[in-house]
């Protein structure tokens, strides 16, 4: 074969569509026909074709392809890691995950970040870390916007040694703002040594705590590294967002549902107050359920914002419905905490406790 036939060979192998991007486009017509509309309470919501196709083009292209083409060694451990978390389960069985395969080393440590799975809301951060070639690392993060300054309104999860057969797990959540396009990370890590103190560290930290920086241990760490991760625009902008304006009358107390916005990493309920209510709500026992019977339960640390004075702007974390199949979701109240209006606050000396004047009855 001389080099023209090699060439028009080579053309014709090129012209022929992969199996992972074979009948795409009948399945965004299948799709489209549909016509599928999210309710709440029975209300229609605003449809969101344009925007949902291509999503739906992209998760059926470029990640699936993606993953058909590159090595993910860590795989197996990616599906323990998120085993017991419903919306990164689905995220990762979607394909909507991306392989970043990013290290750093330093002193005699290194870190890899394996993967990212991320949304306009929050970010999953998969990674291996070692000291000296031991993974009894503890890993505590940092994060910054790209100009270096300091994010507000965060919260986030310090990463502990994983168990065996898992990869680490960081979690980076925004509060009024979208996830950036950019980000620097900085790492702490420090080693564990249990097999020389003869103690047992923690294997897992618990998915529902999170750092609060002001408490953290101030041990200082080994060796710090730093990461520049970027974010795909168009996984930021994914989400379905609906505006129901259901009124929800409990224990004769009136709340609105205001917007519900469902990411793939989550569900995001918003609700009002109404000002003819004689009580403040603490908190709602709820979940949604669609209309085959699953059900999506609050996630941990599930409340962003509550009542009391001012506006009144609860927001409640559920588990996300983004890859379901289905036309109805029921938002679902089992009971609900109230404070009465009007009642008295006090200021506390704790220098001086005697001097506080407090409520007959209270000490």
């Amino acid at each position: 074969m001389n080099r023209m036939e090699e060439w028009e060979a080579l053309h014709r192998e090129l012209e022929q569509t992969p199996p992972e991007l074979a009948f795409v486009t009948t399945r965004l017509k299948a799709r489209a026909k549909r016509g599928k509309t999210l309710r709440f309470f029975g209300v229609p919501a605003a449809s969101l074709a344009g925007a949902f196709a291509a999503f739906v083009l992209l998760v059926n292209t470029s990640l699936p392809f993606a993953l058909a083409c590159v090595n993910t060694p860590f795989l197996k451990e990616l599906m323990a890691a998120v085993a017991v978390a419903p919306s990164l389960k689905a995220m990762v069985e979607n394909d909507y995950i991306q392989p970043v395969e990013l290290t750093a080393e330093k002193d005699g440590a290194s870190m890899t970040i394996h993967y990212l799975a991320y949304d306009g809301n929050e970010v999953h951060i998969f990674y291996t870390a070692f000291y000296n070639g031991s993974d009894r690392v503890e890993v505590w993060p940092d994060y910054y916007q790209a100009d270096g300054e300091p994010f507000g309104s965060i919260s986030y999860s310090s990463g502990m040694p994983p168990q065996e057969g898992e990869l680490g797990h960081l979690n980076l959540h925004f509060y009024a703002r979208e996830t950036p396009e950019s980000l620097h990370m900085k790492v702490g890590l420090l080693p564990r040594n249990e097999a020389l103190t003869g103690e047992v560290a923690p294997t897992q930290a618990p998915a529902d705590e999170w750092d609060n920086p002001d408490d953290r241990n101030k041990e200082k760490p080994a060796v710090v590294l730093e990461f520049d991760l970027r974010f795909d625009p168009q996984f930021i902008r994914a989400k379905k967002s609906f505006a129901p304006k259901a009124d929800l009358t409990v224990d004769g107390q009136t709340v609105t549902l205001e917007t519900v916005t469902i990411y793939p990493t989550g569900t995001e309920l918003e609700f009002s107050d109404h000002p003819e209510n004689t009580a403040w709500l603490k908190g709602m026992d709820l979940w949604l359920e669609d209309g085959r019977g699953n059900r999506y339960e609050p996630r941990k640390n599930g409340v962003v914002s509550s009542g009391g004075t001012g506006e009144f702007r609860p927001i409640y974390w559920l588990e996300s419905f983004y890859f379901k199949e289905g036309d109805e979701l029921t938002l679902c109240v089992s009971g609900a905490e109230w404070l009465d209006k009007g009642w008295e606050t006090v200021t506390l000396d704790l220098a001086e406790p005697s001097r506080s004047e407090l409520p007959e009855g209270i000490s």
